[in-house]
């Protein structure tokens, strides 16, 4: 009996390896997984750095609705106070009408800061005793009115010797203090929105140049493989 020593080859029979299933040649397939990885990431952290700016464009709105609210307020008392005034000094019914409409936003606008502070214990301290200072000028304001109407000329001596100007002081000081505060807080989320910004740069501009090496580092491997199986086929 015969003994073949044909290889399985010579027999009709191709053998075939790992890299022969693969869609592309082994460098460029590589390449192509590594750039779609660098186009997750990258997508994962532009993400995180638009809600990171979303929350920092958020956050100096608030700051400036809040310096909106208390410059609404103070200029809600001192209208009051200018009306009140105009009243006492000319008997004009003319005056009462802009100083109750300045007193009626005063608990409306009070309101509006309060909520606005509230996740602030400082600020909300602060805003509680705003109410309540403002509450006593308002008050005094009302005295002083109710002196005028019944020709009292006690109201005219509390202009002359600026009775309310204590309470108004102490209501300017706090309203300063809210102010400050919230300049600060302006500034550091302002410093925040400028770091996100910075940040999704710096991401948008890297992932871009990794992803252009990445192709240029599949088309030379591709190239390599061509030319290596060109060398083959010779």
């Amino acid at each position: 009996m015969a003994i073949s020593f044909d290889s399985p080859a010579s027999n009709g029979q191709n053998t075939t390896t790992w890299r022969d299933r693969l869609p592309l040649p082994l460098g460029p397939l590589v390449g192509l997984l590594l750039a779609a990885t660098a186009v997750v990431l990258m997508s994962v952290v532009s993400h995180r750095a638009m809600l990171a700016r979303g929350e920092a464009v958020e956050m100096i709105s608030h700051t400036f609705q809040v310096m909106e609210k208390l410059q609404q307020l103070v200029g809600g008392i001192k209208e009051a106070e200018s009306a009140q005034r105009g009243y006492i000094i000319t008997r004009n019914d003319v005056f009462l009408e802009p100083y109750v409409s300045a007193k009626s936003q005063l608990s409306a606008q009070i309101k509006e800061l309060r909520d606005l502070v509230r996740d602030d214990p400082m600020q909300s301290q602060r805003g509680d005793t705003l109410e309540r200072l403002i509450g006593e000028r308002v008050l005094q304001l009302e005295q002083n009115l109710e002196l005028a109407r019944n020709g009292d000329e006690g109201a005219q001596g509390a202009i002359v010797h600026n009775r309310g100007r204590v309470t108004m002081d102490r209501i300017r000081t706090v309203a300063a203090d809210i102010e400050q505060d919230e300049r600060k807080l302006l500034a550091e989320r302002q410093a925040q929105w400028q770091a996100a910004v910075d940040w999704s740069n710096r991401v948008t501009w890297g992932g871009s140049a990794l992803l252009i090496l990445l192709i240029a580092a599949a088309a030379t491997m591709a190239s390599r493989d061509h030319l290596a199986r060109e060398n083959e086929m010779w």
